[in-house]
């Protein structure tokens, strides 16, 4: 899997965990999962940016160390 695909019938998700994944590139949209509070990439060697976490006021833990093709953290 390279991608995952649209999240925004998950309203009401709290944690995104794709630890390990490592064929994942991207990640969907976050703009309409308001209440994640915690996101756990860690490992995934292959994603390259990381979503806008603009619109997830509750996020209070982002993991991803060993994320080698991460370029940036979105502003």
């Amino acid at each position: 899997m390279k991608k995952i695909g649209v999240l925004r019938i998950l309203k009401n998700l709290q944690i995104l965990y794709c630890y390990g994944c490592t064929s994942i590139q991207e990640l969907p949209s976050l703009n309409n999962c308001p209440n994640l509070y915690e996101l756990d990439c860690l490992g995934c060697t292959n994603l390259q940016e990381l979503p806008s976490l603009d619109n997830c006021p509750n996020l209070q833990t982002l993991y991803c160390s060993g994320c080698t093709s991460l370029q940036e953290l979105p502003s």
